[in-house]
């Protein structure tokens, strides 16, 4: 008994200062998500027929992850009707720990198929947007409307929200 009692009172206390120093640790990083609810619609204007219109789900999808104080950009594309492609180009900048801002970009690209590099419109919600990845964790709504300003009446429009995790 004299031998076990120690023992367990060492491993009482490693087992509890573990835990209190993983609750005091403090993120090394930020995984982004898309939030339930997050989708993408893209309309491909057809001047015969009917329009081809696709909605993409983006929910869950990962967008990477951000350490230290950087700033690096994901990109998203989606193509509907084998011709119009849109690219949502989310540049996300980490200030501190604790806030992040982040700009969205979305182009247009209508051409013979999905790989076109023939730009035809664009919308960009800018760098006001900001959360913090300690409290709230989750963006608020991005809604942008694209529009096919060069040829035909192709349109897209998103709404969607981002999450972030803590990395530690």
């Amino acid at each position: 008994m004299k031998k076990i009692l120690p023992t367990l009172i060492a491993t009482a206390a490693v087992l509890l200062g573990g835990t209190a120093s993983a609750q005091a640790a403090t993120p090394t990083g930020t995984d982004y998500y898309f939030t339930p609810g997050s989708t993408l619609t893209i309309t491909d204007h057809e001047s015969f027929g009917a329009n081809e219109v696709q909605t993409f789900n983006l929910s869950g999808l990962y967008l990477g992850r951000i350490t230290g104080k950087t700033t690096k950009m994901f990109k998203v594309s989606r193509c509907a009707g084998g011709e119009v492609r849109i690219d949502l180009e989310i540049t996300m900048k980490r200030e501190d720990l604790n806030m992040n801002r982040f700009e969205v970009f979305a182009k247009m690209f209508e051409g013979a198929s999905c790989n076109s590099d023939d730009y035809d419109g664009g919308a960009i919600d800018s760098w006001n947007n900001a959360f913090l990845t300690s409290s709230i964790l989750n963006t608020g709504v991005v809604k942008l409307d694209i529009a096919n300003k060069y040829e035909g009446g192709d349109f897209a429009s998103t709404a969607f929200q981002f999450t972030g995790t803590p990395v530690y």
